[in-house]
């Protein structure tokens, strides 16, 4: 799945999904989720399964599950390769949404990418930090749902995108000082060090010339 507290029940079951920093987002009654998953090829475990809390949505309003099979189907060719193509995933929704429409329910699909702020305290060389995404789709009953409205369907990711840049701003500029003083504090241990090392010696230096003197 990607989050690092292993797959949640909630997002399984399609009552929520996995947002910025792999939180997890509850939905209301009259939307269900089918978490589209990450990494390489997705497309095979996203069409294997269908979320209960989707099923009960699909049954409610009487769309056929063969017809959820077949979208599942095509949504998979978009992830055959190293992750989801997205421009397919439009397409394959665009095509689908009229058979959603009939049956009342409007199809989202939403996603959302931060970076991955551990991966980039430890970064040591000067390059773009890694980015982590989180996809997922929402099915939503227009008429027990009427008023909801998706923060990160595909139409609101630039803003949704900018919105999260800004919030980072100021926790990566932390991180590059953090860093600073870091090397800062250890250049100046490994050239106490050095100074410690070329005082040894110079120690040593004389107390070998003393001790000749004695010698003689």
């Amino acid at each position: 799945m990607g989050n690092c507290g292993g797959r949640s029940t909630v997002v399984k079951d399609g009552a929520g999904f996995y947002g910025k920093d792999w939180m997890i987002t509850k939905v209301p009654t009259g939307v269900a989720v089918h978490d589209m998953g990450s990494g390489a090829k997705p497309g095979a475990s996203f069409a294997a399964k269908i979320p209960e809390n989707l099923q009960k949505l699909l049954k409610d309003k009487g769309m056929d599950t063969k017809a959820y099979d077949e979208f599942k189907t095509e949504m998979a060719k978009a992830g055959e390769g190293d992750g989801w193509d997205s421009q397919k995933v439009k397409e394959v929704c665009k095509t689908f949404e009229p058979k959603f429409l009939t049956s009342e329910l409007k199809l989202y699909y939403c996603h959302v990418s931060w970076t991955d702020m551990v991966a980039f305290k430890k970064m040591t060389a000067v390059g773009e930090p890694p980015m982590l995404t989180s996809s997922w789709l929402e099915i939503v009953d227009q008429k027990k749902a009427s008023s909801y409205t998706s923060k990160y369907e595909d139409a609101k990711a630039e803003a949704v995108a900018k919105e999260i840049a800004e919030q980072e701003k100021a926790a990566k500029e932390q991180i590059e000082k953090s860093k600073a003083a870091a090397a800062a504090t250890g250049a100046a241990a490994a050239s106490d060090a050095e100074k410690e090392k070329a005082a040894t010696k110079i120690q040593a230096v004389a107390r070998g010339n003393h001790d000749r003197k004695e010698v003689a």
